[in-house]
């Protein structure tokens, strides 16, 4: 099934989101303002993105599926992948740049330290994600692994306004938290679909039973 007009608009927006993002971070000297420290922004900036698209698809499967053209696990599987190994790059690159390993490990010094530095339990929880997902032809409750990834954007979001570079600027501050407004309506219209969905146990005795005999 090709494309439709719609999938191409959509690939456009996502294409011109990424670009104003990108323009806004080279714009925008910073302690940073470096080819080691753009990979650093810019890596994170796009890994949040990429992951918030996956997961925001997780709503709209077969609408995904129709508009690319594509199995909709191709499609999600696409964004997830380019979020993981972005969200990878970031860490890493940001070890590099100031020359310790410490930026991997969990601060529990205060409450808001913890949150400040909330991306380095985000990423653990993103491996733990990931890894559920890897596991779901073997491991029947995967899918509880997998919902990490919200605690992990979530984490990453509060890192992200507390101490993130580009979150001075507006323009970015709004982009973001909009992406995980929706992130958050994804998750809670998944939710309410389950709830609809789960099976309905009859009581003896209640309206409609087979108690009443009906």
């Amino acid at each position: 099934m090709p494309i439709s007009r719609a999938g191409y608009g959509l690939v456009g927006l996502i294409v011109l989101l990424f670009i104003l993002v990108t323009a806004i971070v080279l714009s925008d000297p910073s302690i940073y303002d470096s080819p080691l420290g753009w990979v650093v922004r810019l890596s994170a900036l796009y890994g949040f993105l990429m992951t918030a698209i996956a997961a925001i698809s997780t709503s709209y499967l077969v609408l995904v599926a129709r508009t690319f053209g594509r199995p909709f696990i191709r499609v999600h599987h696409t964004f997830a992948v380019l979020g993981f190994v972005l969200f990878t790059v970031h860490p890493f690159s940001y070890a590099f740049l100031v020359m310790t390993p410490a930026v991997f490990i969990p601060s529990f010094r205060s409450w808001i330290d913890f949150w400040a530095n909330g991306g380095r339990v985000a990423l653990i929880l993103f491996y733990i994600a990931v890894a559920g997902s890897l596991l779901h032809t073997r491991w029947k409750r995967w899918r509880y692994a997998h919902t990490l990834m919200y605690v992990a954007l979530l984490l990453a979001i509060v890192h992200a306004n507390l101490i993130g570079t580009d979150f001075t600027n507006g323009t970015i501050l709004w982009i973001y938290n909009i992406s995980f407004g929706a992130v958050v309506a994804a998750f809670l219209l998944n939710m309410r679909r389950k709830w609809r969905l789960r099976p309905k146990i009859s009581v003896p005795g209640s309206k409609g039973s087979e108690a009443d005999g009906r």
